[in-house]
């Protein structure tokens, strides 16, 4: 099975020209550009880097989404995502950086048949899922990896798309300072004061390469892998939380579960973080 998402067979370049292609298709100036297309040179950049289909969109069930989801983690091997995360720390290889979240999600989920939790018309109580949907513009999927490392984090297209592409991905093996960064920036969360936020502690990140945005994206996949996460907003390194039973924030909130439970007194969690790099799960001395 090749999945829901038939994109360029073969590795895909990461070109800087192609990217900021990408980039300029649906992201400018004043932010979203809404119904982009690109011209035929920016597209024919594209599709020769393995950047772009023309395929179109279509319609999917919420079974066939859950199939895929299941095959493409059980063809992911967990140590090629552990090592293509910690590569993309100080590369800012924000595509690689994705698929850590997307496997923990997806690793744990039973397979399942549709189970409406309220109703005919209402989602999977299990993962969220509309019984069928149109699948979101793999070209947009694509621009969401390489900008901000993925922002769906709770949705399974995206999770399956993001999984495909990895497998696609030229990586970047990490060396002794992407582990150097990785326990340092661990160290800089467990010494924050216990009220301060997610928000704060993305900021508080300076040590990391990036903007704002793409830090609270990084605090999201640890989110989701379970290494910030609160009794009430367990993450998915462990076992799947099924959707009804994740808690919704009351208010405006910007964060993704379970990453808006979580503040500096929650910790880290030294169990889930052994899952991602054994030499990290206890605090440090001096």
């Amino acid at each position: 099975m090749t999945g829901p998402y038939m994109m360029p067979a073969g590795r895909y370049a990461v070109d800087i020209a192609a990217l900021k292609a990408l980039k300029s298709v649906y992201w400018g100036q004043q932010g979203w550009r809404e119904g982009a297309k690109p011209d035929e040179a920016t597209a024919a950049l594209l599709r020769a880097a393995g950047l772009w289909t023309d395929l179109a969109h279509r319609e999917l069930t919420h079974d066939h989404i859950v199939t895929a989801a299941v095959e493409v983690a059980a063809r992911t091997t967990p140590a090629d995502v552990r090592s293509a995360f910690v590569g993309s720390l100080r590369s800012r290889r924000l595509d690689l950086r994705s698929a850590l979240a997307s496997l923990a999600y997806v690793r744990h989920m039973p397979a399942h048949r549709f189970s409406p939790l309220a109703g005919a018309d209402g989602p999977c109580r299990i993962c969220g899922t509309a019984d069928t949907f149109e699948l979101a513009e793999p070209n947009l999927l694509n621009f969401e990896r390489f900008n901000w490392g993925g922002v769906r984090r709770d949705e399974l297209e995206y999770c399956v798309f993001d999984l495909l592409q990895f497998a696609r991905a030229p990586q970047a093996a990490p060396g002794d300072e992407d582990y150097a960064l990785l326990a340092e920036i661990i160290d800089t969360l467990r010494s924050l004061p216990p009220r301060t936020t997610a928000n704060r502690a993305a900021a508080a990140l300076t040590m990391l390469p990036g903007n704002k945005d793409e830090r609270t994206g990084f605090l999201e996949i640890l989110a989701v892998c379970g290494i910030l996460q609160t009794a009430r907003c367990p993450g998915f390194g462990a076992a799947f939380v099924a959707w009804e039973h994740r808690p919704q924030p009351e208010g405006k909130n910007d964060l993704g579960y379970p990453l808006w439970c979580w503040t500096a007194g929650d910790g880290v969690d030294s169990e889930n973080l052994a899952a991602l790099l054994p030499s990290l799960a206890e605090p440090r001395n001096g």
